[in-house]
């Protein structure tokens, strides 16, 4: 990408995080698990990853189900996690405003969620890891940041990337899980990905 007035290349990180990962994670260290409880706002952001997760998970539709929330102001939210069973699983993704229009950040729900529910909390974003849930295949924006400042390194000293710059920033996401987490629901370590 150019910006007109500078010249100057941007290399953009786009963000497609992998939800289906989390959720086959979640569903084998919660294997009784009969239905998922979707976690998200209503920003565009919010409704992106919604979106998202309804197109990834159609292929378990048959097997479970599916309670999206986001319709919801985040009282009713954080009362129908409250009343889920304890062989459920809670997964959220990410939260800037509730239906009401109310501001919020999704560790702040996060937080909330992990305080009333009674079924393990699950998600896609690493500021979530250590706010309550038990954990998931993460977007890691200290990763992305890493991996931004080795590549900019790698430009200032001129040793990669002399004619060959690539027009992405592709970031691995990573599984991270909360050991507290772990043995708060009694979720087996031998179910964690290698």
């Amino acid at each position: 990408y150019e910006l007109p007035d500078t010249r100057r290349r941007i290399i953009p990180h786009s963000v497609v995080p992998d939800l289906k990962r989390t959720l086959e994670i979640a569903l084998k260290m919660v294997p009784t698990a009969e239905r998922v409880y979707m976690v998200s706002g209503v920003h565009p952001l919010d409704r992106w990853f919604e979106d998202k997760a309804r197109r990834d998970f159609r292929q378990w539709e048959d097997r479970f189900e599916f309670r999206y929330l986001s319709d919801l102001p985040l009282e009713k939210i954080l009362d129908a996690s409250a009343g889920a069973a304890s062989d459920s699983i809670i997964f959220i993704t990410n939260f800037s405003t509730d239906v009401s229009g109310k501001p919020l950040t999704t560790m702040e729900v996060g937080r909330r969620l992990t305080r009333v529910s009674k079924a393990p909390v699950f998600g896609c974003i690493d500021t979530l890891l250590g706010n309550g849930i038990v954990g998931g295949s993460l977007i890691s924006l200290e990763y992305v940041g890493t991996k931004a400042g080795e590549m900019a390194l790698d430009f200032l000293s001129r040793a990669q990337y002399t004619g060959n710059v690539p027009t992405v920033l592709e970031v691995a996401q990573v599984d991270a899980f909360d050991w507290r987490q772990l043995r708060h629901w009694n979720l087996k370590e031998s179910t964690l990905p290698r």
